[in-house]
């Protein structure tokens, strides 16, 4: 008598159950990420971001730092990987325009003080860092000699270009 399989049918059954199940799973799966928040790319932050820049023509007070025309680097606390990885020489070539590197109180500065010992480090005692939209550091401005902002660099604009697009504004 050859042996008998319990259940035969039951197995069709199972297979049918499985895929219903991964079915639903699935479809709640897609419906989730449907709904979900869009993705969004850093160009589309940096696009948010420079809405709260200020306008060219803006007259700032920079305390100590105005009266000639001067190039801001805002530093921030130095604790980034940008920072340190930035070449300050960049602002050398500057012409007629001061160099100042503005950093947040409480900022790890050494390695900046001692790779760019030309660059003058100020603490940012009035708070410019948050009157300028300093969202990304470091980051450059410029001032004519009547603290008006002359240019600002943008997010993917290197210390460079910015110094080269600046040195046409004197």
């Amino acid at each position: 008598m050859p042996p008998t399989v319990a259940n035969r049918g039951g197995l069709r059954i199972l297979g049918w159950v499985t895929l219903a199940v991964a079915a639903l799973t699935c479809g709640t799966v897609i419906l989730a990420s449907l709904q979900g928040p869009p993705t969004v790319t850093i160009d589309e932050i940096a696009d948010r971001n420079t809405l709260s820049d200020p306008k060219e023509g803006k007259t700032f007070d920079l305390g100590g730092f105005g009266g000639s025309p001067v190039i801001i680097a805002f530093l921030g606390d130095c604790a980034s990987c940008s920072i340190h990885k930035t070449n300050f020489n960049d602002l050398k070539q500057t012409g007629g325009y001061r160099v100042v590197g503005l950093y947040e109180p409480g900022a790890a500065l050494a390695n900046v003080a001692s790779e760019f010992s030309w660059l003058k480090l100020e603490e940012d005692k009035s708070g410019l860092h948050d009157q300028l939209n300093v969202y990304y550091k470091p980051r450059a401005y410029a001032f004519d000699g009547l603290n008006r902002l002359i240019a600002l660099q943008g997010p993917n604009e290197q210390l460079a270009a910015f110094v080269q697009r600046v040195g046409k504004k004197i």
